[in-house]
């Protein structure tokens, strides 16, 4: 979703004056006249008429603002539960073996080492560490 108040670049307190102000001046410096055959330009004027058409109507941009808050408020609530340190890893139980044995290596039943661990190294193997620490000292 576009933030209004930044295509317009005015505070969301910002006053009908201050953004009617601001509105003028970008409408001046964007008006596909001033600037013939700049797309990029004409593209702004658009944005900024937009912008202006919802803020400066007093029903229309309480409406934007109630938006843009659920829209704020849900994208922190995402962000923190990503970041929260709670991550819950979703684990299969009824396969418990087949990922502790795609994990490890080897079946925990039954001890068989799987032929696919057989061609990759066992993530958890720190022999080479150690041999390399030890031929240092």
């Amino acid at each position: 979703m576009e933030n209004f108040y930044t295509i317009l670049g005015v505070d969301t307190t910002a006053t009908e004056s201050e953004i009617k102000k601001k509105f003028r001046k970008l409408a001046k410096e964007y008006q596909p006249d001033n600037n013939a055959g700049n797309l990029k330009a004409a593209e702004k004027f658009t944005e900024i008429n937009k912008a202006y058409d919802t803020l400066s109507d007093e029903t229309r941009r309480k409406a934007y603002d109630a938006t843009l808050h659920n829209q704020s408020t849900n994208q922190r609530k995402q962000h923190t539960q990503k970041n929260s340190g709670t991550y819950t890893p979703k684990v299969d139980f009824e396969n418990i073996h087949e990922n502790f044995e795609n994990f490890f290596g080897f079946n925990p039943k039954n001890g068989n080492i799987t032929n696919e661990s057989k061609l990759k190294k066992n993530p958890l193997d720190t022999t080479d560490i150690f041999e390399s620490f030890m031929k240092k000292r």
